[in-house]
């Protein structure tokens, strides 16, 4: 189990370090770094609100990227990135509810939104350290 929870990690962040020209060229300005770095920290952080407030989880990312969009188009980015999260795990716990009537879909129901949870702090922690963060088994619906 270790090796392959490693050979994840090391998969991530392999895509991150070879960032293609257009990323490296998109970053903050000069003084405004602590600011972006903790608003990056932030949109990987506020799908948890979905669990305070319906559609929360859409509404803020989503708010976020017009924000910032202007300012900080990595941001922007990121934002995108989190919204298709988003939508592809909340497609998944609408197939988990179907799934209710075979039994599956009640162990789905308490491991998707772990999932949800773990993988948004991840993001949070790999965009406070200033690197990308491409969440795994999302659909790429809005690009």
């Amino acid at each position: 189990m270790w090796p392959l929870w490693r050979r994840f990690c090391t998969g991530m962040a392999r895509k991150t370090q070879n960032a293609p020209a257009q990323v490296v060229a998109m970053r903050p300005r000069a003084g405004s770094g602590e600011e972006f770095y903790s608003w990056l920290a932030g949109v990987h952080l506020s799908p948890i609100l979905g669990l305070i407030l319906p559609l929360a989880h859409l509404a803020a990312p989503g708010f976020l990227w017009w924000r910032w969009q202007g300012r900080y188009p990595l941001l922007a980015r990121q934002a995108k990135e989190v919204v298709n999260f988003q939508l592809a795990w909340t497609l998944y716990l609408l197939a988990a509810t179907l799934l209710l009537g075979i039994g599956v879909g009640y162990v789905l129901l308490l491991v998707v939104p772990v999932l949800m949870a773990l993988l948004a702090c991840f993001g949070a922690w790999r965009g406070w350290q200033g690197q990308l963060f491409f969440y795994p088994l999302t659909l790429r619906l809005w690009r």
